[in-house]
């Protein structure tokens, strides 16, 4: 409890289960694997303190002056601010391009597969920027900007747009998770995880925690919920059972 006599309640970090291993043909002698899962945040009344509340306070209002006194300039650089959040993240999947490619394709010109589908995550991005404008995100906004994501990569459009069916990995072998470097939750709880997910931006958005700590909190259940799209989201590379 601090000083002001409020008693902080932090977001659960996430925990794992086992989940049984039925391809033995696989990976002989292994029953089951790890698989991590987030805590579901929807119903959680986070409180911070005081001197938290402090920092999240001057970085909001930070960011607000920016909006009041520059909004006008910094709508300028919009386009290419979006441009290079795609490049960046795309290089973590070894996407690589440039921002002179990536404004060929904005322009309807000939590239490569590979700034083709940079593109896809930029279209996906300013999407969901645009929908959020206008109120809390909801799973058919999620699902429409993921099915422009995957719609470009021939191998994987039949997964664009839907909550994965099977268990997905990144890293590890190619027949099995056991050993990879991150497990998502098992299939049969991507809906569950989500609709907690959604239902956190909606109660967010009616003012049920600060502003800077409910975005926060979004971002960091999304990195781990995600994984729980036809592939993983804005992450592309994840292996996949192929039974």
């Amino acid at each position: 409890m601090d000083g002001d006599g409020v008693r902080p309640v932090r977001v659960p970090p996430y925990g794992s289960i086992q989940v049984p291993w039925a391809f033995r043909r696989t990976l002989r002698g292994v029953d089951a694997y790890e698989a991590s899962v987030p805590a579901r945040i929807a119903e959680i009344d986070v409180r911070i303190d005081a001197a938290t509340a402090e920092r999240v306070r001057e970085t909001t209002r930070a960011i607000v002056e920016a909006e009041t006194y520059s909004g006008h300039s910094l709508a300028v650089l919009e386009p290419f601010l979006l441009r290079t959040e795609a490049i960046a993240s795309s290089r973590i999947e070894e996407e690589i391009t440039t921002v002179d490619q990536l404004a060929r394709a904005e322009s309807g010109l000939k590239v490569s597969a590979k700034t083709r589908q940079v593109y896809a995550s930029l279209t996906a991005l300013r999407k969901l920027v645009d929908r959020a404008s206008s109120g809390a995100l909801s799973l058919d906004d999620i699902l429409d900007a993921h099915r422009g994501l995957m719609e470009p990569d021939v191998t994987e459009r039949h997964l664009a747009g839907q909550l994965r069916d099977q268990q997905n990995w990144i890293g590890g072998a190619a027949g099995h998770p056991v050993g990879a470097a991150h497990v998502p939750p098992p299939a049969a709880l991507a809906p569950e995880l989500m609709d907690d997910l959604v239902q956190t931006m909606k109660g967010s958005a009616e003012g049920l925690v600060e502003s800077g700590v409910y975005a926060a909190s979004v971002a960091a259940s999304f990195i781990m919920v995600s994984n729980s799209m036809g592939v993983s989201f804005p992450s592309r590379r994840c292996r996949r059972l192929r039974w």
